[in-house]
């Protein structure tokens, strides 16, 4: 995600064009949304830092991206304009969205710094 935000975030106008053809309200502020959710989350992401918030915000972003773009009628087959792709990420992001990071994460490494006999360790 990281990549295709990184491409919005240069130019989030660029963007504005597809949004107001498939009626998106505000278009102008859901390319920003959705250029800084896909970069900030996707990074956020790779480093399991703030990992539920981040995919949660990727996971909106997505729903959004598979209702603009024509939702189950779509189809899923990618070669023929099929959302195999987003639907893909939509799972992924649910995914984390409601099991977390995990051990190999920031999110862990921080919780471990931080809470210490269950309680948390800044005074």
């Amino acid at each position: 995600m990281t990549y295709h935000g990184f491409g919005k975030v240069l130019n989030p106008a660029g963007l504005v064009p597809f949004l107001e053809a498939n009626a998106v309200p505000f278009p102008l502020l859901g390319a920003y949304l959705a250029a800084y959710t896909e970069f900030l989350g996707g990074l956020a992401l790779m480093f399991g830092l703030a990992t539920r918030l981040a995919s949660l915000g990727l996971l909106v972003c997505m729903s959004v991206a598979i209702y603009t773009l024509g939702g189950i009628s779509a189809g899923l087959n990618s070669l023929h304009g099929g959302l195999e792709y987003q639907w893909t990420l939509f799972s992924v992001f649910l995914y984390f969205t409601l099991a977390g990071a995990g051990k190999c994460s920031l999110d862990a490494l921080l919780e471990s710094k931080l809470v210490i006999n269950g309680r948390l360790a800044i005074n």
